[in-house]
């Protein structure tokens, strides 16, 4: 009983790790690193810009590169037309999704407002 006990208790322990970790945002740098997997990703938001086929490309400052991490919102979702977007630019951002990879750049598609969260105390 002790023993079964104890393996319960460990297996919940290994399970509370793992969420954990699964919670700590990803530096926008490395968003590339994961791409497959569901993440927040953490960083400084360069630009926003709206692209010719109406979605919004929210691009990061440790990555505005053309391989470099961006957020794609999605049109028609209510979000490409928010104007609170154009404030975005130097304020840290954590976008939470799975990163797929759009040619070479690691993107996260964006299709409700609960994905993007600005940090507590930005």
């Amino acid at each position: 009983m002790k023993l079964a006990s104890f393996a319960a208790a460990a297996t919940l322990w290994v399970l509370n790790l793992e969420f954990s970790r699964a919670q700590q945002p990803v530096p926008a740098a490395e968003a590339g690193q994961h791409v497959g997997q569901a993440v927040v990703v953490r960083g400084t938001v360069e630009n926003v810009q709206l692209q010719e086929d109406g979605n919004v490309r929210i691009s990061f400052a440790e990555t505005n590169q053309p391989n470099g991490f961006s957020a794609l919102i999605v049109k028609g979702t209510g979000l490409d037309a928010d104007p609170r977007l154009t404030f975005l630019p130097r304020h840290q951002l954590e976008v939470r999704g799975k990163v797929e990879l759009e040619g070479d750049r690691p993107e996260i598609k964006v299709t409700s407002r609960d994905q993007l969260v600005k940090p507590a105390g930005e």
